[in-house]
């Protein structure tokens, strides 16, 4: 009888007593869970935003760098230098220089007004022979100014395909602005021409005229004072 309860004991220990209390499991905060959850929202929305505004700031910078790009100066430096020749050429005019003052000297000098004083054959002669050397030098500044022409005429004839394809590749405002610029050169070099060349066939056709008027003037001179006054005889 004392052993049945023992088992009887030992079956109420086992199944009856509470099991031990085991390990809590974790309790889930929906709560704490959403404001994580915003709070990351919240940082990767910021996050984009830098990269965007980093996107933005390289493109900018990459803007800026194209527009920024230079043509260079291939095609301007040899205009420039072909209208310094052509302003070489004017200045070392021969005989008459293209200045007031010394234009007003050789008139002053070769081609007078009026013959009213006597003046001697010789004297007659050396002017003769300075307004045809000073009609002949222009007529050579002339032609010298004309061949020029035609050399800038045919090198700018080689950079217009080279400032066009400048033009058109120009990949920012300053290259866009400089091919412009190099075109505009163009123009201004061929209106320089265009001026010196009139000038200086200007100057050969005046200076012709002004020689031949004044040649006529100096044998209407000569023959005057060659054949005298018409009262030269006078009779007894």
């Amino acid at each position: 009888m004392r052993q049945k309860l023992t088992w009887v004991g030992l079956w109420s220990i086992l199944f009856c007593t509470p099991v031990a209390a085991q390990t809590a499991a974790p309790v889930f905060d929906a709560s704490n869970y959403s404001q994580n959850l915003l709070i990351a929202a919240r940082s990767l929305v910021q996050i984009n935003n830098e990269v965007q505004a980093l996107q933005n700031q390289t493109q900018i910078l990459a803007n800026m760098q194209r527009n920024l790009a230079s043509v260079g100066d291939a095609t301007l430096a040899p205009l420039l230098s072909d209208i310094g020749a052509l302003n070489t050429l004017l200045a070392s005019a021969q005989a008459i220089a293209f200045r007031v003052s010394a234009t007003q000297a050789a008139l002053a000098a070769s081609y007078p007004d009026s013959y009213t004083a006597p003046v001697t054959a010789t004297a007659l002669g050396a002017g003769a022979q300075q307004r045809w050397a000073d009609a002949m030098a222009a007529f050579k500044d002339a032609l010298t100014f004309q061949a020029q022409i035609v050399e800038n005429v045919q090198a700018d004839g080689s950079a217009l395909p080279a400032l066009e394809s400048q033009a058109q590749s120009a990949t920012g405002n300053l290259a866009a602005k400089e091919a412009g610029n190099q075109f505009l050169a163009l123009l201004v070099k061929q209106q320089l021409q265009t001026e010196g060349l009139l000038a200086e066939e200007g100057r050969a056709t005046a200076l012709n005229a002004a020689r031949k008027a004044e040649d006529e003037a100096a044998a209407a001179a000569d023959f005057t004072q060659f054949i005298g006054s018409a009262n030269a005889y006078t009779p007894d």
